[in-house]
């Protein structure tokens, strides 16, 4: 898999090749394109000098020819690489160009002229850049653990992004957990010069607004069916593709578009300890579109021998034990590989046919007298409160958004040090993102979910397994054109009711219904077994007190060990659940113990 790496002098010192060297072997790159200059060094799989401008990229740029066909419209002659056209691009258009980019990508272009370095990642964030800029001196990498090879990157804690940690399980970009470096925001661009790094996010939210009319069914079902087919058929290379099938709706459409161009294999999961998975459903769909279908079936062995080998792994904590299970499905997987990953975020999931329930509420409580809404707000506590205040910015008033781990009680308890609590950080995290847009609530939801949960949760995790893999994973659903006819449909065209239920994801439920029974469609979708959770209070009780002992020797002086110990004590008896609870705590403190 491409990685970029680079160092940049603004002091004018020429940087060590042997810097350049190390940032390499640690994002497993033995060769590939160098370049230096003077103060720069960069180092990429592919690269390209034109006029007077370097550019490095790790991406896949899926439709090259609308690039070339737009520059040679404006009077150039489009060069070959997407490397070269990205290059010429950028020499015509400036950072616009990205705007014009269908790929998922991570590139640096340095001004040999002007003395300028530009960052910039894609759109939904795809893929990853870390960068770290000390003293005039500035590095970057696709990977964290890059940096961390060059004498003047500390691994000293950011102590103060902990509480953020542990809500959400992970750290918003661009803060990491590491004093020294940085996360570049997706769909942003870093300029650096001899003054510093000026951040700008060149991706802008394209909702709709909150009175926007919900086109016709059959309308949206038609216009989604042209642009996802269009969408996988730039992601296929020839001989085949496999498919990720979780059964659902998203997984199952893309399978239903891939069959049509071609072989494909599909892949899912099950569990030998038993427990409501997808299998026999995947199994179905798969069948009906002649995919080349294989069922990896995963026992206590495998996740142990996993949990060994990919904890330690990453530019950042693992963020839930599903990412042990992509893990293990990947590595059993080969070339080209699509996955649903965004269908929540664009289009909803549980979690929003959840928030239905309230903001249907919401709605009436709007509607009542002033006097009794006061009253009973105040009658139902905090909860109550806050359902009260009406439909209206419901997502920012109620804080919505990824994960709530450690409540602020929850952090009071375990962190040693009561500064580091920081009793708003949902607030302080989430409010910016809501007001980014303004649109119907469902929208704004998931725009945040979009802003936060996508890049620092789901895709992060699915690019760290598929870097160990050895496997290309592609996202049809990113697929700017796609995108942007999501954001254009108000809310109320993604969730609905059907048979008294909310049924999120609709237009994509509605576009299987062509080729899928209803029984498969609109079947509620089973929740991903837990085996992990279960498995620390059985079989794996012993690997749960060597994991606490670990944490409690807790060499960062971070964690109350009584408090630890509390959580696994009711975990393993079967009184409370605090698998996701004990999961982060042991996921952090095996990645700090990984960075030595």
């Amino acid at each position: 898999m491409s990685g970029i790496a680079g160092i940049v002098d603004f002091r004018e010192k020429v940087p060590k090749a042997a810097w350049l060297a190390g940032m390499q072997r640690a994002q497993g790159q033995s060769k590939g394109d160098q370049w230096g200059k003077k103060q720069a060094l960069l180092a990429a799989p592919h690269l390209a000098q034109v006029q007077e401008r370097v550019m490095l990229g790790a991406f896949q740029v899926y439709a090259p020819e609308g690039l070339r066909s737009r520059l040679a419209r404006e009077g150039l002659k489009p060069l070959n690489e997407p490397t070269e056209l990205l290059a010429q691009g950028w020499n015509h258009w400036g950072d616009s160009v990205l705007e014009r980019v269908n790929g998922d990508f991570a590139l640096a272009t340095w001004d040999t002229q002007r003395q300028v370095l530009h960052l910039a990642r894609d759109r939904m964030g795809a893929r990853p850049l870390f960068y770290t800029w000390l003293k005039g001196r500035l590095a970057f990498a696709s990977d964290l653990r890059a940096l961390l090879t060059l004498p003047w990157v500390s691994r000293e804690l950011a102590r103060e992004n902990l509480a953020e940690q542990l809500a959400f399980r992970y750290v918003h970009a661009p803060r990491t957990l590491l004093r020294d470096v940085r996360l570049l925001p997706a769909g942003s661009i870093a300029t650096i010069d001899a003054g510093g790094v000026i951040l700008k996010r060149w991706a802008r939210a394209t909702m709709c607004s909150a009175d926007a009319e919900e086109p016709p069914e059959q309308e949206v079902q038609d216009r989604l069916e042209s642009l996802l087919d269009r969408a996988v058929g730039r992601r296929i290379d020839q001989g085949g593709v496999g498919v990720l099938l979780s059964g659902g709706g998203a997984s199952s459409a893309i399978l239903a578009m891939a069959a049509k161009k071609g072989p494909t294999r599909s892949y899912n999961v099950s569990f030998a300890d038993g427990g409501q998975d997808e299998a026999s459903f995947a199994g179905r769909i798969a069948k009906i579109y002649g995919s080349d279908h294989q069922l990896i079936r995963l026992g206590r062995s495998d996740f142990v021998r996993a949990l060994d080998q990919a904890i330690p792994v990453g530019s950042a904590p693992l963020p839930t034990p599903a990412a042990i299970i992509q893990w293990l499905l990947l590595e059993r997987t080969e070339g080209v590989v699509l996955s649903g990953d965004g269908a929540d975020e664009l289009l909803g999931g549980r979690r929003v046919e959840e928030l239905m329930v309230e903001l249907r509420a919401a709605g009436v409580a709007a509607n009542l007298p002033t006097g009794l809404r006061g009253g009973m707000g105040r009658l139902l506590g905090r909860r109550g409160k806050q359902l009260m205040v009406g439909p209206e910015r419901f997502g920012l008033v109620r804080h919505v958004g990824g994960s709530n781990i450690f409540g602020q009680q929850g952090r009071m308890e375990i962190l040693r040090d009561p500064s580091l609590v920081r009793p708003g950080v949902r607030r302080q995290m989430l409010e910016p993102l809501y007001r980014e847009v303004r649109s119907d609530p469902v929208n704004e939801v998931l725009h945040v979910y979009q802003r936060g949960w996508l890049p620092h949760n789901s895709l992060a995790r699915a690019r760290q397994a598929a870097v160990s893999a050895g496997v290309d994973l592609r996202f049809p659903l990113l697929d700017p054109d796609l995108l942007d006819y999501l954001d254009s449909l108000p809310g109320r065209a993604k969730v609905k009711r059907r048979l008294g239920r909310w049924q999120s994801k609709w237009p994509l439920k509605h576009l299987n219904s062509q080729g899928l029974s209803s029984r498969l469609v609109w079947r509620p979708k089973r929740r991903m077994p837990a085996p992990l959770d279960r498995w620390l209070r059985g079989e794996g009780e012993a690997f749960l007190w060597e994991q606490v002992s670990a944490i409690c020797q807790d060499p960062h002086k971070i964690f109350q060990p009584d408090a630890v110990r509390r959580l696994a004590r009711e975990h393993a008896a079967g009184d409370a659940d605090h698998g996701a609870k004990l999961w982060t705590l042991i996921f952090l403190d095996s990645w700090l113990r990984s960075l030595g």
